[in-house]
């Protein structure tokens, strides 16, 4: 596309989603997310999915960013 235009423009910002879990996923997801969803193997248990946040604030921590909020 050439010239393309956002109009009319937003009135207050638009979050980003993300759902990314790769290494290039995890990457977008802190250079560019508001939010973050992380998906485990199990039911009801928060630590199943520690690891991969813990990969998205390591990655959020090197764009000097504030964490994205995982979901």
């Amino acid at each position: 596309m050439d010239d393309c235009r956002l109009g009319p423009l937003p009135s207050a910002p638009i979050p980003i989603v993300c759902a990314g879990q790769s290494e290039a996923g995890m990457r977008f997801a802190a250079a560019y997310g508001d939010y973050n969803f992380i998906t485990g193997n199990s039911t009801n248990d928060p630590l199943a999915i520690a690891p991969s946040v813990a990969r998205l604030v390591a990655e959020t921590e090197r764009t000097g960013r504030r964490a994205a909020r995982c979901c």
